[in-house]
């Protein structure tokens, strides 16, 4: 037996860590089994993972005359950046991702299991409520620096739970590690790792003063470790340019029924989850009531700081902005945050029978929903092999090539229909350029000022490549890069042009892209989902 979290926990391996494994050797299995993984914004965090491994060791490619490396050491958004570099030096593009979110999988499931043992009893029976949570939305829009710093977020509040009360300077300097280890993956996470531990240690500081009359100074030293960390991130606020609306589409009552029996982070508008996601939003719900009267009837007084932390979380999804300093889907983000952490609440409390048996009904919904993930997985591997298997043999390497998307989609693969923009294929050419080592003037992440970006890649000319979204085609929406611009500011002419979604043209029949060059349909997928257009003179670097 030890003492963890003031109370006593077996730490014995028991049928439940046998369990909690068998779960995620499942869920890691669905991870690696489809030929790739497939995001909204994941082929491209993969392909500046590449640039940033060309610029550094090599000499000669045909991004150093295009790009160059974020020189701004403040931008906390690289984490995931550095795993997708490594892990492509040794394997395949498309191993290097899947390996990358298998190891946020691991961080998050073991982090959130292990912060849960510093802190309850039955901490292994709650730890099972993570499994839906890890394959959510906010994995699927391709934010995985963000999903690192909710995996080190946990892994960071289980030492410092562990810990507390009990600082040295060698547990001090790990968790001051550790805190800038979720500053550099997300600012948002950071944010809210200081809410917890301020909270955390606000009680004995109440209660001292009083009491006493004075300081805690053993409350302030518990939270010293997020001091340097908060340095860099005043730093950076201080540092930043961009100037954005933040309440973009803003609505109270919006907020409030985007949380009535949803879980907005485990549910794709349209698709099949909701048959699965609303019977384990109303196992919480009735698992919170079961709470709420046990705590009445052992009499109970005040609120835990855990409920203060999950109360401010839910102000945190109601009334936070749509969009900041340079972030989007901030409400997306929130609303993951904030279930974890009425898991969190809920694991504060006793266990009986009734609750076990909940629990375990709550993970058998969890393993179908798993299943709609699968196949969703798969169609969309499907479609990224297709696509840069076709381009493999019409497209030389070290070429340049523009990307042309026209929504919305009506193409469908497998059981989903898989819109190009919206949903999860509104980066797949950025595969055509890792295969062939291709520069992509699709790569809206370099395209940020150097003072305001938090990507580690920028274009060395930023009003080179100006994307244009425009409706060009009644009924219709397109965005693609001026390609006169292009040519004109850099000399170069793109090689080649990839047309994604419904094909759509001018009255002249020209390609809304058209810039007065000689191009040439020579490739189209057996869905005419997309189309290649190679020049008829294409220069080669």
């Amino acid at each position: 037996m030890a003492q963890i979290g003031g109370q006593l926990a077996n730490t014995k391996t028991s049928w439940l860590s046998w369990l909690f494994l068998g779960l995620l050797v499942i869920h890691a299995a669905v991870v690696l089994i489809p030929v790739a993984f497939v995001s909204h914004d994941g082929p491209s965090h993969l392909y500046n993972a590449q640039i940033v491994n060309a610029l550094l060791f090599s000499e000669d490619s045909v991004y150093h005359e295009f790009h160059g490396i974020n020189p701004n050491w403040l931008q906390p958004n690289l984490l995931s950046y550095f795993f997708l570099s490594a892990f492509q030096l040794i394997f395949h593009f498309f191993l290097a991702e899947k390996l990358t979110v298998l190891l946020y999988m691991l961080l998050l499931a073991f982090g959130f299991r292990s912060y849960l043992r510093a802190t309850v009893l039955n901490a292994d029976w709650y730890a099972l409520l993570i499994f839906p949570f890890l394959l959510n939305v906010v994995l699927f829009w391709g934010f995985y620096n963000f999903l690192f710093g909710l995996a080190l977020l946990f892994i960071t509040l289980a030492y410092y739970e562990k810990w507390r009360g009990a600082i040295n300077w060698q547990r001090l300097l790990g968790l001051v590690l550790l805190s800038l280890f979720v500053y550099y993956s997300h600012a948002m996470v950071f944010v809210l790792c200081g809410i917890y531990v301020s909270v955390r240690e606000l009680f004995p500081l109440i209660s001292t003063w009083i009491t006493k009359r004075k300081i805690d100074a053993a409350a302030i030293l518990n939270a010293s470790f997020m001091v340097p960390g908060s340095v860099l991130f005043l730093a950076y606020l201080a540092n930043q340019q961009t100037k954005q609306e933040g309440f973009l589409h803003y609505s109270f009552f919006n907020r409030i029924e985007r949380l009535f029996f949803k879980i907005e982070s485990l549910s794709f508008a349209g698709y099949s989850e909701g048959s699965f996601v609303v019977p384990l939003f109303v196992i919480l719900f009735v698992l919170s009531i079961i709470k709420i009267v046990q705590r009445w009837k052992t009499r109970t007084k005040g609120m835990s700081h855990f409920f203060w932390v999950l109360l401010i979380y839910l102000a945190a999804l109601l009334f936070a902005p749509d969009a900041e300093a340079g972030g989007s889907i901030i409400v997306l983000r929130l609303n993951l945050i904030f279930f974890l952490f009425w898991l969190v609440w809920l694991a504060h409390g006793p266990i009986n029978k009734g609750i076990r048996i909940l629990v375990l009904v709550y993970t058998l919904i969890s393993l179908p929903l798993l299943a709609t993930r699968y196949q969703l997985m798969d169609a969309c591997a499907l479609q990224a092999e297709h696509v840069t298997k076709l381009c493999h043999s019409l497209i030389n390497p070290n070429t340049i090539y523009s990307t042309v998307y026209y929504r919305p989609i009506t193409q469908f693969v497998g059981d989903y229909q898989v819109h190009s923009y919206f949903d999860l294929l509104s980066n797949i050419d950025q595969y055509i350029a890792l295969d062939g080592t291709c520069l992509s003037l699709h790569n809206y992440e370099a395209d940020r000022l150097l003072d305001d970006s938090y990507f580690p890649v920028v274009w060395l000319d930023t009003a080179m490549v100006k994307t244009i979204l425009t409706p060009p085609i009644e009924g219709k929406r397109s965005e693609y890069i001026n390609m006169e611009r292009f040519v004109n500011r850099s000399g170069r002419v793109p090689d080649f042009v990839l047309e994604f979604g419904e094909e759509g043209q001018r009255n002249d029949s020209l390609p809304v892209w058209y810039a007065g060059q000689d191009f040439k349909k020579r490739g189209i997928d057996s869905l005419g989902f997309f189309r290649v257009y190679l020049r008829n003179t294409p220069s080669s670097f």
